[in-house]
């Protein structure tokens, strides 16, 4: 993943928080959990670009191939768990 892909994910991510005050203004109570764990698996993706970025700097490319396998694992558990819902 290149530094301009990770750039772009991280604009994404970002977009996608920005959508979650207006999201919550929606839910008078309490927000449903299958909202919460994707809040969470979002958020858990954004600290593994992270530290991909941090490992980088550290010219570190264990932990930068640990945080990437770790970052593709939680996304396509988010996709599979996605996919279930739908189906």
């Amino acid at each position: 993943m290149t530094a301009k892909e990770i750039e772009r994910e991280l604009k994404r991510i970002y977009k996608i928080m920005d959508n979650w005050n207006t999201e919550n203004k929606e839910y008078r109570e309490l927000i449903p959990q299958v909202i919460v764990a994707r809040r969470e698996g979002v958020l858990y993706m954004q600290q593994a670009l992270y530290r991909v970025l941090n490992a980088r700097k550290l010219k570190s490319k264990i932990l930068e191939y640990f945080s990437l396998a770790d970052y593709y694992s939680k996304k396509a558990e988010m996709l599979l768990n996605e996919n279930a819902k739908n189906n």
